[in-house]
């Protein structure tokens, strides 16, 4: 006597328990904690580029200042060549460190728009499912990665979709996304979303 039974019923099927809004919310929580970290960390560094620009262009003043004070005291017919090399180096220097300044004031002004707009408009089209787990931001904002997990891969196209709608990605273009099974977990999925191959 023969019995057939069918495996393929969903009673058979492993049942996946959704995310718990708490669990959503310390993952968006640490995702946060950690951007915060990183934007702390390159505050920092650019704080600390600026006090020895600032120290250079300092020294750089009194350098100045004295090969003035050397000229006045001992006025010379023929020209110093050293004194010429001296001041063409210095000329030199200044400039660079004027324009090391302006590039970083540039840089901080960018990043500092830039990542808070990428990091609202995350939040706000955030998809039930998925979550982040990094975030890249590079040029000002104009190129842009970032990776996270899901349970659905179809959650991850509409993702993208709704970001679309934001205006802070209206010039962009997602042309790179991959979705590979966790090591970790199994029943979930990696993926990773970017502008270009060097984004993330």
């Amino acid at each position: 006597m023969k019995q057939e039974v069918n495996l393929y019923q969903d009673i058979f099927r492993p049942q996946k328990k959704p995310l718990s809004a708490a669990s959503i919310g310390a993952v968006l929580l640490l995702c946060l904690v950690f951007v915060t970290a990183a934007y702390a960390y390159q505050w920092l560094k650019v704080a600390s580029l600026k006090e020895e620009l600032a120290e250079a262009e300092n020294r750089n003043g009194q350098l100045i200042t004295e090969i003035d004070k050397l000229a006045r005291q001992f006025p010379v017919k023929a020209k110093s060549r050293l004194l010429e090399t001296e001041i063409i180096r210095l000329e030199r220097e200044l400039e660079s460190r004027n324009a090391i300044g302006e590039a970083l004031a540039r840089y901080s002004l960018e990043n500092k728009k830039a990542f808070s707009s990428v990091l609202e408009s995350l939040a706000r089209r955030h998809v039930d499912g998925t979550w982040l787990t990094r975030v890249s931001i590079k040029d000002g904002g104009n190129s842009l990665g970032f990776a996270g997990k899901t349970y659905a891969s179809e959650l991850v196209p509409i993702y993208i979709q709704q970001l679309s709608d934001e205006t802070v990605f209206s010039n962009l273009s997602f042309n790179r996304m991959e979705l590979n099974r966790s090591a970790d977990d199994p029943s979930s999925l990696d993926f990773r979303v970017s502008t270009s191959a060097g984004s993330m």
